[in-house]
């Protein structure tokens, strides 16, 4: 590197460091205030509570597991974060605990419902999802990673409420094209 480029980069460096530490404004601690909490995050009260699933997957080979699982759904952060733990077995794979864990919130600043989901294989994705008043219906869909299929992939998944004790899920992996179907899966969770 010539001098000149390295005075250059140094003073490039040295701009970015003092206004990275330069005083910011209007940071007078009575000034701030909480914002209130969004009132789209009423619709997820719902999900609150404690819940019984069974429902089965279907691999690409298009051999059927049956699973069950309980899971438990509560507020965090002053109720502003939904956050779901599960865990469930396979019948047909019993020696395999599933244990998972989503997260539900409502970003306010791009005006849409989030969630993220990561479990105990390595699965982690996250994406967005839309809420149907006239169905009661959430519909879901986001990127992550399986590790059981080693890539990247793209999920859809719905949520629907029959009514306020029934839960009704189906979900779908595909490959990150959305040319070839991974796995699926749908069920029932009752409030427990």
């Amino acid at each position: 590197m010539t001098r000149s480029w390295r005075i250059l980069t140094v003073g490039l460096c040295a701009a970015a460091a003092a206004v990275g530490c330069a005083k910011p404004q209007n940071m007078d601690p009575s000034a701030m205030k909480m914002p209130s909490r969004p009132a789209e995050l009423d619709r997820l009260e719902s999900w609150v509570g404690t819940w019984q699933s069974t429902g089965e997957m279907k691999g690409a080979d298009g051999k059927t597991m049956h699973i069950t699982g309980n899971s438990t759904i509560g507020w965090e952060c002053d109720r502003t974060v939904l956050v779901e733990k599960m865990e469930g077995t396979c019948e047909e794979m019993k020696e395999m605990k599933m244990m998972g864990m989503g997260v539900y919130t409502w970003d306010a600043h791009e005006k849409e419902y989030e969630t993220a989901y990561y479990d105990n294989m390595g699965t982690a994705a996250d994406g967005d999802m839309t809420y149907n008043e006239s169905t009661k219906t959430w519909k879901m869909t986001g990127e992550g990673y399986n590790p059981m299929h080693g890539q990247n992939t793209h999920w859809v998944g719905e949520v629907k409420f029959p009514d306020s004790s029934t839960m009704e899920w189906t979900w779908a992996t595909y490959d990150a094209w959305k040319m070839k179907k991974l796995e699926e899966g749908k069920g029932t969770a009752k409030r427990m």
